[in-house]
């Protein structure tokens, strides 16, 4: 019912900007080096149910909210809605709101790649009471794409990330090599993961596939696992993401 109503609304919404190709930071792990075309907003909302030795958690869903500011800026707000179940405790509710914004770069040409640089700041107030922080946190990545082909490229990440349960930070990077199957199919796969200060690293694989339904909405699935246990810590992921313009509203 909740597809049937975005799909109803997307197709109600001006699409002025569907020649440009509709770039997203989902399924994968990694981010995209692209900012939204000028005057359009993008939506990115994403289903996750992850499985671990420990428990299990739930994203339903996490939002991605992307606001152009200029050609080579736009804004960023994360929003979940996380559940999470460990043996008899569980908790639910919306985890700290993060804001931020995404750079180009430079461009593409020759050797040289697309890339982009992204920031969040964790607001650790704006949350559910009971996911609240004493600190405020923050995250970076540079960003980076190769098109190999016009049907294939080579993506990466590299990056810091602090939680605001926490003053340790981690490292993060990702790889992926995405194909066009189709005009409309692409499949992915991917590795990434993360190096602790102080913990164990995780380093984990996933793969997926995103189909554009209509030129300004895309549908994906995916799924992956950590290298270690793969048979216990393991997620599944499907997601909707559609842009709109707003110039009609700004004239």
């Amino acid at each position: 019912m909740m597809i049937k109503k975005v799909v109803l609304i997307t197709l109600l919404l001006p699409v002025s900007v569907a020649a440009q190709e509709l770039s997203t930071d989902r399924p994968d792990q990694t981010e995209a080096p692209f900012v939204v075309p000028f005057r359009t907003i993008q939506i990115e909302c994403g289903f996750l149910h992850r499985n671990e030795k420990s428990g299990k958690s739930a994203e339903l869903p996490s939002i991605l909210w992307r606001l152009s500011l200029s050609e080579i800026m736009e804004m960023r707000i994360i929003t979940t809605h996380l559940k999470n179940r460990t043996g008899e405790w569980k908790e639910n509710g919306i985890t700290p709101v993060e804001i931020g914004f995404k750079i180009k770069v430079c461009d593409e040409k020759g050797i040289r790649p697309q890339i982009g640089f992204i920031h969040h700041l964790v607001l650790h107030r704006i949350a559910s009471e009971n996911f609240k922080a004493n600190n405020y946190a923050t995250n970076f990545r540079f960003a980076v794409q190769h098109n190999l082909s016009d049907k294939v490229n080579l993506s990466y990440n590299a990056g810091m990330e602090w939680e605001p349960y926490r003053s340790t930070g981690n490292f993060v990077y990702t790889l992926t090599s995405s194909f066009g199957m189709t005009d409309k199919l692409s499949v992915y796969v991917e590795i990434f993961g993360t190096i602790p200060e102080q913990e164990s690293n995780i380093h984990s694989f996933d793969g997926g596939m995103a189909f554009l339904l209509f030129p300004n909405l895309q549908l994906d699935v995916s799924a992956g696992a950590d290298f270690k246990n793969p048979s216990e810590n393991y997620f599944i992921s499907s997601g909707i993401s559609w842009r709109f313009s707003t110039k009609k509203y700004s004239n």
